[in-house]
């Protein structure tokens, strides 16, 4: 026996199948994805660290919420493509690979986070202290 699905019942065993999905217990509820447009971004917090959420196109990207300049809050920077300009002094990084662009080397760049987007929550995984070599902020 043959069994044929209409698109509208492949899309929604597809979103049941994502839902019941078990989230891995190193990401963490930060943001809903209501609340943050594409062609933003914002600032938030969890547990020490400062996080800059984008919305690029309906992709949301994690990075290091602190510029390595001046300390200026990227999630309060303007997008501009896939660029972020801090506000305090403009120093832009790509959204995706966290690469300054005024100084494109390891020292300057922030910190990428992974991202998962489940039933309208955006989660966050922030780096391993140990594992990573990145030190809380206090």
């Amino acid at each position: 026996m043959n069994l044929l699905l209409r698109q509208e019942e492949v899309d929604i065993l597809r979103v049941l199948a994502i839902s019941e999905m078990p989230m891995p217990s190193n990401f963490y509820p930060v943001a809903k994805i209501q609340d943050l447009p594409p062609g933003t971004c914002q600032s938030v917090q969890f547990q020490d660290y400062g996080i800059a959420l984008f919305n690029l196109d309906g992709v949301i990207y994690a990075l290091d919420n602190t510029c390595p300049h001046a300390g200026g809050p990227l999630g309060e920077g303007s997008v501009e493509g896939d660029f972020v300009e801090c506000p305090w002094h403009g120093w832009k990084f790509h959204i995706k690979t966290g690469v300054c662009q005024k100084h494109p080397s390891p020292s300057w760049n922030v910190s990428c986070y992974e991202v998962q987007v489940v039933d309208g929550i955006i989660h966050v995984a922030p780096p391993d202290p140990e594992e990573s070599g990145v030190k809380s902020k206090e």
